[in-house]
């Protein structure tokens, strides 16, 4: 219900709000494309490096973790606004 005084002054807001129709496809398809790339960059970096308690170990582990936040913060969405799933 949108109250329509000078004191409630969210119904402004609410009157000029845009509401986005949500295709559940393309969040599907976000979804399953974000966590394929996770999957692969973790795996595919754990069997590559190191594994084990020393310095060089937790170096690369700590790669490995960057790169998956690198992934899912910068890469990943980018990826979905070229290919039009955003």
């Amino acid at each position: 219900m949108i109250i329509e005084s000078e004191d409630a002054g969210s119904g402004d807001v609410v009157a000029r709000a845009k509401f986005i129709v949500v295709e559940y496809r393309l969040d599907a398809q976000r979804y399953f494309a974000g966590m394929l790339g996770l999957l692969v960059i973790y795996v595919g970096l754990k069997l590559l490096f190191p594994s084990g308690h020393g310095v060089l170990a937790y170096g690369l582990r700590y790669l490995r973790f960057a790169a998956l936040a690198f992934w899912a913060a910068y890469v990943a969405p980018r990826l979905f606004v070229r290919w039009g799933m955003a």
